[in-house]
């Protein structure tokens, strides 16, 4: 066997010698998340999630409001139960949304995470309220009262609903 430019000599294995994709795979090993950056990257997206949520109620809110057909007066003559339920209606799909996703990234700490969902979106809510003309020179107790239902939906049934959907040990 002669050898060629390319060649220095034979194989060291002879013709059951490793090809070189195989040798490339075997020395470069995929990089694993450590623990302390997994969950940093778990608090990011939480944050991240919760705060979408906020912006994202706030507008799909406003769409129905101004979309949806003027209901029946035996509807409007209760606002107090009418516009809750509302808010519910257009805020709760986007709650679960959110709690599932942040149960299935922070796994067994679903629970905390989904705290620190909430409170990044209660947060951003307040923020967006604030800024916008919704606040009415209202203070930010008073804004988080007049919007009682996001609060509620933001800082309680997200980390319910992530414990509900925290993987199962066992």
């Amino acid at each position: 066997m002669g050898l060629t430019s390319r060649s220095s000599g034979p194989l060291a294995g002879g013709a059951h010698a490793p090809s070189a994709r195989g040798r490339l795979a075997s020395s470069v090993s995929p990089h694993a998340m450590t623990p302390s950056s997994r969950i940093a990257a778990t608090l990011i997206a939480s944050v991240f999630l919760g705060v979408l949520v906020a912006f994202g109620g706030l507008y799909a809110f406003g769409v129905a409001i101004g979309t949806l057909p003027t209901p029946p007066r035996w509807i409007t003559s209760h606002p107090s139960i009418y516009i809750p339920a509302l808010r519910v209606l257009v805020w709760l799909p986007l709650v679960v949304l959110c709690a599932f996703l942040v149960a299935r990234l922070a796994r067994s700490r679903a629970i905390g995470f989904g705290v620190i969902a909430g409170v990044g979106g209660f947060v951003a809510l307040l923020a967006q309220l604030r800024a916008s003309e919704y606040a009415n020179g209202l203070s930010l107790p008073a804004l988080a009262s007049t919007y009682w239902v996001e609060v509620a939906l933001l800082v309680a049934v997200l980390p319910l609903l992530c414990a509900l959907w925290r993987p199962r040990v066992g």
